[in-house]
Protein backbone atom coordinates (compact mmCIF):
# COMPACT_ATOMS: atom_id res chain seq x y z
CA UNK A 1 0.00 0.00 0.00
CA UNK A 2 2.42 2.65 0.64
CA UNK A 3 4.78 1.45 -2.54
CA UNK A 4 1.49 2.27 -4.17
CA UNK A 5 1.04 5.27 -2.46
CA UNK A 6 4.89 6.17 -3.26
CA UNK A 7 4.21 5.65 -7.02
CA UNK A 8 1.01 7.75 -7.40
CA UNK A 9 2.49 10.84 -5.56
CA UNK A 10 5.56 10.29 -8.22
CA UNK A 11 3.11 10.17 -11.26
CA UNK A 12 1.76 13.26 -9.93
CA UNK A 13 4.75 15.00 -9.29
CA UNK A 14 5.86 14.16 -12.90
CA UNK A 15 2.72 15.13 -14.54
CA UNK A 16 2.74 18.49 -13.00
CA UNK A 17 6.72 19.22 -13.36
CA UNK A 18 5.48 18.04 -17.34
CA UNK A 19 3.03 20.92 -17.27
CA UNK A 20 5.06 22.84 -16.13
CA UNK A 21 8.64 22.60 -17.62
CA UNK A 22 8.93 24.90 -20.33
CA UNK A 23 11.19 24.20 -23.60
CA UNK A 24 11.63 27.58 -25.28
CA UNK A 25 11.85 31.86 -24.63
CA UNK A 26 11.09 34.53 -26.21
CA UNK A 27 12.02 38.50 -25.50
CA UNK A 28 9.23 40.81 -26.67
CA UNK A 29 8.75 44.19 -26.58
CA UNK A 30 5.90 46.65 -26.97
CA UNK A 31 6.76 49.43 -28.76
CA UNK A 32 4.59 52.77 -30.27
CA UNK A 33 5.12 54.90 -33.55
CA UNK A 34 6.41 58.40 -33.88
CA UNK A 35 5.31 61.22 -36.44
CA UNK A 36 8.36 60.34 -38.36
CA UNK A 37 7.03 56.80 -38.73
CA UNK A 38 9.90 55.22 -36.76
CA UNK A 39 8.82 52.65 -33.72
CA UNK A 40 10.24 53.12 -30.41
CA UNK A 41 10.04 51.07 -27.33
CA UNK A 42 7.96 52.06 -24.86
CA UNK A 43 9.75 52.21 -21.39
CA UNK A 44 8.75 49.29 -19.09
CA UNK A 45 6.96 47.02 -21.84
CA UNK A 46 9.47 44.11 -22.57
CA UNK A 47 8.39 40.88 -21.43
CA UNK A 48 10.23 37.62 -20.85
CA UNK A 49 8.08 34.31 -22.27
CA UNK A 50 8.41 30.59 -21.35
CA UNK A 51 6.44 28.60 -23.33
CA UNK A 52 5.74 24.72 -23.81
CA UNK A 53 2.76 22.34 -25.79
CA UNK A 54 -0.31 23.54 -23.33
CA UNK A 55 0.86 27.08 -21.94
CA UNK A 56 3.29 30.23 -21.51
CA UNK A 57 4.67 32.07 -18.71
CA UNK A 58 5.21 35.87 -19.31
CA UNK A 59 7.35 37.98 -16.69
CA UNK A 60 6.78 42.03 -17.42
CA UNK A 61 10.59 43.37 -16.56
CA UNK A 62 10.91 45.35 -13.89
CA UNK A 63 12.20 48.23 -15.10
CA UNK A 64 10.12 51.14 -13.58
CA UNK A 65 11.86 53.71 -11.54
CA UNK A 66 11.04 53.40 -7.63
CA UNK A 67 11.80 56.98 -6.81
CA UNK A 68 9.29 58.14 -9.43
CA UNK A 69 6.65 55.66 -8.26
CA UNK A 70 6.91 57.12 -4.73
CA UNK A 71 6.77 60.70 -5.88
CA UNK A 72 3.75 60.07 -7.40
CA UNK A 73 2.34 58.29 -5.02
CA UNK A 74 2.92 61.04 -2.36
CA UNK A 75 1.24 63.71 -4.21
CA UNK A 76 -2.08 61.99 -3.09
CA UNK A 77 -0.90 62.61 0.55
CA UNK A 78 -3.29 65.24 2.02
CA UNK A 79 -1.25 68.39 1.99
CA UNK A 80 -1.95 69.13 6.06
CA UNK A 81 0.72 66.37 5.99
CA UNK A 82 3.31 68.54 4.38
CA UNK A 83 4.42 70.62 7.08
CA UNK A 84 5.06 67.36 9.36
CA UNK A 85 8.55 66.05 8.52
CA UNK A 86 8.35 63.09 10.35
CA UNK A 87 4.85 62.00 8.92
CA UNK A 88 5.96 62.71 5.12
CA UNK A 89 9.46 60.35 5.80
CA UNK A 90 7.73 57.90 7.46
CA UNK A 91 4.54 57.63 4.36
CA UNK A 92 7.30 57.89 2.18
CA UNK A 93 8.92 55.07 3.56
CA UNK A 94 5.78 52.60 3.57
CA UNK A 95 5.02 52.87 0.16
CA UNK A 96 8.65 52.13 -0.74
CA UNK A 97 8.55 49.20 1.19
CA UNK A 98 5.13 48.10 -0.55
CA UNK A 99 6.57 48.68 -4.23
CA UNK A 100 10.13 47.02 -3.34
CA UNK A 101 8.05 44.05 -2.30
CA UNK A 102 6.02 43.81 -5.04
CA UNK A 103 8.73 43.95 -7.49
CA UNK A 104 10.33 41.25 -5.59
CA UNK A 105 7.83 38.71 -5.53
CA UNK A 106 7.29 38.17 -9.07
CA UNK A 107 4.37 40.16 -9.17
CA UNK A 108 4.86 40.76 -12.75
CA UNK A 109 4.51 36.97 -13.22
CA UNK A 110 1.76 35.32 -15.31
CA UNK A 111 0.92 31.77 -16.83
CA UNK A 112 -1.82 31.64 -19.76
CA UNK A 113 -3.28 28.23 -20.05
CA UNK A 114 -3.72 28.01 -24.08
CA UNK A 115 -6.71 25.44 -23.46
CA UNK A 116 -9.32 27.01 -20.88
CA UNK A 117 -8.17 30.34 -21.89
CA UNK A 118 -7.52 31.20 -18.50
CA UNK A 119 -4.70 33.47 -16.65
CA UNK A 120 -3.12 32.76 -13.02
CA UNK A 121 -0.91 35.48 -11.33
CA UNK A 122 0.40 35.70 -8.00
CA UNK A 123 -0.66 39.11 -6.61
CA UNK A 124 -0.11 41.22 -3.27
CA UNK A 125 -2.11 43.55 -1.18
CA UNK A 126 -0.54 44.97 1.74
CA UNK A 127 1.70 41.87 2.62
CA UNK A 128 -0.89 39.11 1.80
CA UNK A 129 -0.26 37.00 -1.35
CA UNK A 130 -2.79 35.64 -3.54
CA UNK A 131 -3.23 33.72 -6.60
CA UNK A 132 -5.29 35.36 -9.04
CA UNK A 133 -7.50 33.40 -11.55
CA UNK A 134 -9.06 34.86 -14.56
CA UNK A 135 -10.44 33.94 -17.17
CA UNK A 136 -9.13 35.73 -20.60
CA UNK A 137 -11.81 36.05 -23.87
CA UNK A 138 -11.01 33.77 -26.71
CA UNK A 139 -9.63 35.44 -29.86
CA UNK A 140 -11.30 34.28 -33.41
CA UNK A 141 -8.69 34.19 -35.23
CA UNK A 142 -8.92 34.68 -38.81
CA UNK A 143 -5.85 33.10 -41.17
CA UNK A 144 -4.66 35.14 -44.35
CA UNK A 145 -2.76 33.01 -47.21
CA UNK A 146 0.14 35.88 -46.70
CA UNK A 147 3.25 34.95 -45.66
CA UNK A 148 6.62 36.79 -44.97
CA UNK A 149 10.19 35.98 -43.71
CA UNK A 150 10.99 37.41 -40.02
CA UNK A 151 13.94 36.86 -37.92
CA UNK A 152 15.00 34.27 -40.37
CA UNK A 153 11.17 32.22 -40.07
CA UNK A 154 8.83 31.95 -42.69
CA UNK A 155 5.71 33.37 -41.33
CA UNK A 156 1.97 33.03 -41.97
CA UNK A 157 -0.27 36.66 -41.27
CA UNK A 158 -3.67 36.44 -39.13
CA UNK A 159 -5.82 39.11 -37.71
CA UNK A 160 -8.03 38.96 -34.75
CA UNK A 161 -9.16 41.41 -32.07
CA UNK A 162 -7.07 41.56 -28.87
CA UNK A 163 -8.36 44.08 -25.66
CA UNK A 164 -9.85 47.24 -27.34
CA UNK A 165 -8.51 46.53 -31.29
CA UNK A 166 -7.68 44.84 -34.49
CA UNK A 167 -4.18 43.54 -34.89
CA UNK A 168 -2.49 42.29 -38.11
CA UNK A 169 -0.59 39.09 -36.62
CA UNK A 170 2.24 37.32 -38.20
CA UNK A 171 3.33 33.27 -36.48
CA UNK A 172 5.40 31.05 -37.31
CA UNK A 173 4.39 27.18 -37.68
CA UNK A 174 7.63 26.16 -37.61
CA UNK A 175 7.71 27.12 -34.11
CA UNK A 176 4.23 25.17 -33.04
CA UNK A 177 3.32 26.61 -29.88
CA UNK A 178 0.44 28.80 -29.53
CA UNK A 179 2.35 31.45 -27.35
CA UNK A 180 2.65 35.53 -28.32
CA UNK A 181 2.93 38.82 -26.24
CA UNK A 182 1.11 39.47 -22.94
CA UNK A 183 -2.33 37.60 -22.84
CA UNK A 184 -2.03 37.42 -26.92
CA UNK A 185 -2.50 33.75 -28.23
CA UNK A 186 -3.53 30.93 -29.61
CA UNK A 187 -2.19 30.15 -33.05
CA UNK A 188 -0.75 27.22 -34.32
CA UNK A 189 2.70 28.87 -33.91
CA UNK A 190 4.66 31.47 -31.74
CA UNK A 191 4.10 35.38 -32.92
CA UNK A 192 6.88 37.10 -34.11
CA UNK A 193 5.55 40.57 -34.71
CA UNK A 194 1.76 42.05 -33.96
CA UNK A 195 1.01 46.07 -35.15
CA UNK A 196 -2.42 47.36 -34.34
CA UNK A 197 -4.72 48.41 -37.19
CA UNK A 198 -4.34 51.92 -36.54
CA UNK A 199 -0.32 51.11 -36.25
CA UNK A 200 0.21 53.12 -33.51
CA UNK A 201 1.39 50.05 -31.42
CA UNK A 202 3.41 46.99 -31.75
CA UNK A 203 4.84 43.79 -30.30
CA UNK A 204 7.69 42.95 -31.96
CA UNK A 205 10.18 39.62 -31.16
CA UNK A 206 13.72 40.43 -30.15
CA UNK A 207 15.43 36.95 -29.31
CA UNK A 208 14.01 33.35 -29.38
CA UNK A 209 16.13 30.47 -28.05
CA UNK A 210 14.39 27.07 -28.80
CA UNK A 211 14.38 24.58 -27.91
CA UNK A 212 16.29 25.46 -24.71
CA UNK A 213 19.33 23.31 -23.60
CA UNK A 214 17.19 22.17 -20.03
CA UNK A 215 13.63 22.85 -19.50
CA UNK A 216 12.65 25.65 -17.21
CA UNK A 217 10.52 24.51 -14.10
CA UNK A 218 8.00 27.48 -13.69
CA UNK A 219 5.17 27.56 -10.88
CA UNK A 220 2.14 29.97 -11.35
CA UNK A 221 1.70 30.45 -8.04
CA UNK A 222 3.39 28.60 -4.46
CA UNK A 223 0.37 27.73 -2.42
CA UNK A 224 -1.38 31.11 -2.42
CA UNK A 225 -4.98 31.36 -1.84
CA UNK A 226 -6.68 31.33 -4.82
CA UNK A 227 -9.07 34.09 -5.66
CA UNK A 228 -11.38 35.07 -8.54
CA UNK A 229 -9.90 38.71 -10.61
CA UNK A 230 -13.35 39.90 -9.61
CA UNK A 231 -13.20 39.27 -6.12
CA UNK A 232 -9.26 40.77 -5.69
CA UNK A 233 -10.37 43.83 -7.72
CA UNK A 234 -13.30 43.83 -4.84
CA UNK A 235 -10.63 43.31 -1.70
CA UNK A 236 -8.44 46.20 -3.48
CA UNK A 237 -11.49 48.26 -3.30
CA UNK A 238 -12.30 47.81 0.66
CA UNK A 239 -8.41 47.83 1.57
CA UNK A 240 -7.85 51.23 -0.35
CA UNK A 241 -11.03 52.72 1.33
CA UNK A 242 -9.54 51.05 4.66
CA UNK A 243 -6.70 52.87 3.86
CA UNK A 244 -8.20 56.82 3.17
CA UNK A 245 -10.20 55.80 6.49
CA UNK A 246 -7.01 55.53 8.11
CA UNK A 247 -5.00 58.42 6.31
CA UNK A 248 -8.52 60.75 7.45
CA UNK A 249 -7.69 59.54 11.43
CA UNK A 250 -4.74 60.23 10.91
CA UNK A 251 -5.27 63.58 9.59
CA UNK A 252 -7.61 64.15 12.43
CA UNK A 253 -4.91 62.86 15.28
CA UNK A 254 -2.56 65.71 13.62
CA UNK A 255 -4.93 68.79 13.45
CA UNK A 256 -5.74 67.87 16.95
CA UNK A 257 -2.16 67.65 18.22
CA UNK A 258 -1.24 71.34 16.51
CA UNK A 259 -4.64 72.61 18.90
CA UNK A 260 -3.38 71.30 21.53
CA UNK A 261 -0.04 73.04 21.05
Amino acid sequence: MKLLLVLLLYIVRSSYAQENAFVGEIEYIKERKLLSGEYVPIKGMEYETFFNSTSYAFFQKSLIDINAQVNNAMKSLPKEFASDSFEVARQREKIKKQLESQLNSNINRTIIQFSNHVAQKPRQIDGRNYCVIDSLPKINWELKADTMTIEGLICQKARGFFIDKYYTVWFAPAVPFAAGPANMHGLPGIIVLATSEDEKTRYRMKTLTYPLAKPIIISSCNGEKQISNFDFTVLQGKLRSQRQADMKQNLEDFKNKNDKK
